[in-house]
């Protein structure tokens, strides 16, 4: 009888390790993961220079040359990711410039409409560098966020808890996922749980789901690397994920009667966001409207349908204000044409290529929250969320993720029986051993 595990055929993969502290020197303190932690704790600060500049920004600039010039940060150059998603942002830069300059924008509109682009190639540049260098450096950053965006809430704005959905949920979410690598799992999902509850008891509807999916997704995962079939990796989620649907129902019915005007509000608001939008790009598909772009006509739609729908109360807060969609897709489709709409098309085409990867196959590790969460809220934001200055650092750690993520992930691939490798013909293989927070790209 065999009393010990099997040794892995050669060119296997092995497990990586679970979570919780059974590997503490996983987390190091080098010097460009310390300047990656300051960086991100000025990620709320900011000043009005031509539109929002955040000193995080700024800040990334300098830690990634240094991560250029010491570490492996070069890395980067060389993989498919870093140019795809470079080379769209580059295009989509020149799609609101040819828009700008048909439509005849005004100086003031198009500068921040350029300038918002600049800053996005920028903070993708720089944090795809940081985790090339290091992938660990995805750990720091996100944990100087959380703990620099819960010191400004609390000491500088004196930010009162029930703002959670556009105060706290974002810092103490990335806080509690940093956590996971010294928490044991049980402790971590417990956390994850956590703060979805307080999520819905402040009104937030996306956060909470988010929160719960990983939660979820983290429990069912056996830690080993995902070579089993779809259909039984789905099964050990399907009651994780039924649970957590049903908390999340029974917690919105509980707190439909304090919040149901807001939510009914903000459900018809992203409704005619997408329709009205959807409209004005099949009207000009190909050039755009402009950096910011107020169109009154569609302004003055959407206004009359809110008053006529929940009246004037949910009507005059956008009174006056131009029309934008309420979805990084539609709003920069609409803003600067088709080619304006490159980058978040080849950002959703990346992460449509990953999830399935991240959320059900990939091995747990240190990591896997993290990867995880910045997957979804990216999936989220490219159709529910406006492309605002506030959210190019989070779309800059989508790129970061999905540049990790490509380092671990071949596309199928054929291979030839009985050649010892890992897989099966046309299915997805890892490229390498899955590392716990401490491995290296």
């Amino acid at each position: 009888m065999r009393t010990s595990a099997p040794r892995a055929h050669a060119g296997e993969p092995r497990p990586a390790p679970r979570f919780g502290p059974a590997r503490p020197a996983g987390i190091e303190l080098t010097g460009i993961g310390l300047l990656a932690l300051a960086a991100g704790f000025f990620a709320e600060f900011s000043a009005d220079v031509i539109g929002q500049l955040f000193l995080t920004e700024v800040l990334l600039i300098p830690v990634a040359l240094v991560a250029l010039m010491a570490a492996r940060g070069t890395q980067a150059f060389g993989r498919p990711m870093f140019w795809a998603l470079l080379g769209s942002a580059v295009i989509m830069l020149c799609g609101y410039m040819l828009t700008d300059t048909i439509r005849g924008t005004a100086e003031n509109q198009y500068l921040r409409g350029w300038g918002r682009i600049a800053m996005l190639i920028s903070d993708m540049v720089c944090v795809m560098v940081l985790v090339a260098s290091d992938r660990r450096n995805l750990w720091w950053l996100s944990l100087g966020m959380g703990v620099g965006g819960l010191f400004y809430l609390v000491f500088v704005e004196a930010t009162p808890l029930s703002h959670w959905k556009i105060g706290y949920a974002t810092p103490v979410t990335l806080l509690v996922l940093c956590a996971g690598y010294l928490l044991s799992k049980p402790l971590l999902v417990a956390g994850l749980l956590g703060v979805s509850a307080v999520g819905i008891v402040f009104d937030a509807r996306a956060e909470p789901v988010i929160t719960l999916v990983v939660a979820a997704l983290l429990w069912a995962n056996t830690g080993r690397p995902g070579f089993s079939a779809w259909g039984s990796t789905l099964r050990r989620v399907a009651l994780p994920l039924s649970l957590g649907a049903l908390a999340v129902a029974v917690g919105f019915a509980l707190t439909q009667d304090e919040f149901g005007h807001r939510r009914d509000h903000s459900s018809l608001g992203r409704y005619l966001s997408f329709t009205l939008g959807l409209k004005a790009i099949a009207e000009s598909p190909l050039i755009g409207y402009g950096s910011w772009s107020d169109n009154k006509e569609i302004s003055r739609e959407q206004e009359d349908i809110m008053l006529r729908e929940l009246g004037n109360a949910a009507a005059a807060p956008i009174r006056g204000r131009g029309f934008s969609p309420h979805s990084q897709i539609l709003q920069s489709w609409y803003e600067g044409g088709l080619l304006g709409a490159v980058f978040f098309l080849a950002l959703g085409h990346a992460l449509y290529r990953q999830l399935g990867f991240v959320l059900l196959r990939r091995a747990v590790d240190g990591l896997s929250g993290l990867l995880v969460y910045m997957s979804l809220t990216g999936a989220w934001h490219l159709f529910m969320s406006p492309f605002l200055g506030e959210h190019r650092l989070r779309i800059a750690l989508t790129a970061g993720t999905l540049l990790i993520l490509a380092g671990e992930f071949d596309r199928p691939r054929r291979v030839p029986r009985g050649a010892g490798q890992a897989g099966t013909p046309g299915r997805p293989v890892l490229r390498r051993p899955s590392p716990f927070i401490g491995g290296k790209s």
